[in-house]
């Protein structure tokens, strides 16, 4: 940046622009800035024509964008510099960031002209001082704060709409093959002290992460998860990784990412706030799932009973869900078993789990719970079905059902037969039905001794017909 030009930063100002056409979309953010806010002038006019193709709805791409700016297309820089415009630019990109550096460069900006307005009144007439000059100031002072410019809902008719085509979202967990959690979804996850609710969500985190399972759901291929912790101590949350790891026979891997209060160097600021949002956005931005553990650690205590106390929020967790962030946040249950605090958070989640003690649990059988599904907007069936699910030395056993390895492995088969492809080891199969080793072991083994694993005659291994 030249040191003699007023501050700016062109270059975030460019992938800002760039992210769109990365998205194929206007953020919502590129509706809200003021395009005063951008210091190149020829970013200003591929803005306009950015928000001008989204209010008719159609997709942003170089070349109607292009066509867009018509002859004000050397005023943006030529068509060789808005094709240029995604150079440089990550797939998974931080608009709210960007935007943010483009907010404080105009407003910083708009704070020297005022400082330099002042200073020329107090050069022409010093008596300005006491006459009149700190009610100018204020007044010129508080024009440094943007303000939003005006957005307009968007409608479409029903005839738009039934040609509109929204992108589609990814599937990161299903359930009895079919999707409960895809990217966008809102779910909940709550229980009473004690009951489990950490190693539930956990493991959840852990299946996602690598593209395996745990108690019936499964992740189709590995994504990114955060987990952002608000009460557990950093060691507790180690020896829970290990004590999972070996039940779920899964190495550490990168894609699962934990940022915890206790390891911080200074207070955790609440998620609630403009602050605590900033800090944890650039883990936020890099993840597809993002669990919350737990409610009461990480937002305004006063939510839990308060609506108006967590609509900041709620609107942020809106945000993340526009953003396409599956989120699942964790809390508590109240002593009747519900979700504590007011419903208001319950209206816009897709799903919400539930987990209790069975009737019959007793404490020497540790983590053994009951998982119904209080709430499970589009789903239904075998996949929201409750359950009770207790964790052993190989994994998550699901009582009364056939487990996952168990049922991955025949599905694979049967394919691998129908395909005439079979496997020629044991450890063939497990590989290629993604499953767990040490698990699928086990159920290989069970599956032989009941003969329901044969040698074929044509070679390779297959179900017995």
């Amino acid at each position: 940046m030249n040191a003699a030009a007023p501050p700016h930063d062109t270059d975030v100002e460019r992938a800002l622009l760039g992210a769109a056409l990365v998205l194929g979309h206007v953020p919502p953010v590129l509706l809200e800035i003021n395009r005063a806010a951008f210091y190149r002038e020829g970013h200003k006019p591929i803005l306009d024509a950015m928000r001008r193709l989204h209010g008719r709805g159609e997709p942003i791409d170089p070349m109607l964008l292009t066509r867009e700016l018509g002859e004000q297309i050397e005023d943006a820089g030529g068509a060789g510099y808005v094709y240029k415009l995604t150079d440089g630019v990550p797939r998974s990109t931080n608009v709210e960031y960007y935007a943010h550096i483009v907010r404080q460069t105009w407003a910083a900006r708009r704070a020297l002209d005022v400082l330099d307005a002042t200073a020329s009144a107090i050069q022409e007439d010093y008596t300005v001082v006491g006459n009149g000059l700190p009610q100018l100031h204020a007044e010129r002072w508080a024009e440094v704060t943007e303000s939003p410019r005006t957005v307009t809902a968007r409608a479409m008719t029903m005839h738009e709409l039934s040609a509109f085509v929204f992108p589609a979202r990814r599937v990161l967990l299903t359930r009895a093959g079919i999707p409960v959690i895809r990217a966008g979804s809102l779910g909940e996850i709550h229980a009473l002290r004690g009951t489990g609710k950490t190693l539930f969500a956990r493991s959840i985190e852990i299946a996602a992460a690598t593209g395996t399972s745990a108690f019936g759901f499964e992740a189709p291929e590995p994504c990114r998860v955060l987990r952002v912790d608000g009460e557990m101590l950093g060691i507790d949350l180690k020896a829970r990784d290990e004590q999972l790891g070996l039940a779920l026979n899964v190495a550490p891997c990168e894609n699962l990412v934990t940022i915890a209060a206790d390891w911080q160097e200074t207070p955790f600021p609440r998620l609630d706030t403009a602050k605590g949002q900033a800090f944890i956005e650039p883990f936020v931005e890099a993840a597809d799932l993002i669990v919350l553990d737990n409610r009461s650690c990480l937002f305004d205590p006063e939510a839990e009973k308060d609506p108006t106390a967590w609509a900041p929020a709620q609107e942020w967790l809106l945000s993340l869900r526009r953003r396409g962030k599956a989120v699942i946040t964790v809390r508590h249950s109240n002593r009747t078993g519900g979700a504590r605090g007011h419903s208001k958070s319950e209206d816009v989640i897709d799903v919400s789990m539930k987990l209790s003690r069975p009737d019959n649990y007793r404490a020497s059988q540790g983590a053994r719970f009951r998982v119904e599904f209080d709430k499970a907007r589009g789903v239904y069936g075998a996949a929201v079905e409750a359950f009770v699910t207790s964790l052993a030395t190989d994994g998550w056993i699901v009582e009364g059902a056939a487990s996952g390895p168990e049922r991955r492995l025949r599905e694979y088969l049967r394919s691998a037969g129908d395909a005439r492809d079979r496997p020629k080891s044991a450890t063939a199969a497990i590989a290629a039905a993604r499953v767990q080793k040490k698990a699928g072991l086990k159920v290989w083994a069970a599956m032989l001794h009941r003969r329901e694993i044969v040698q074929h005659p044509e070679g390779g291994f297959g179900l017995a017909e």
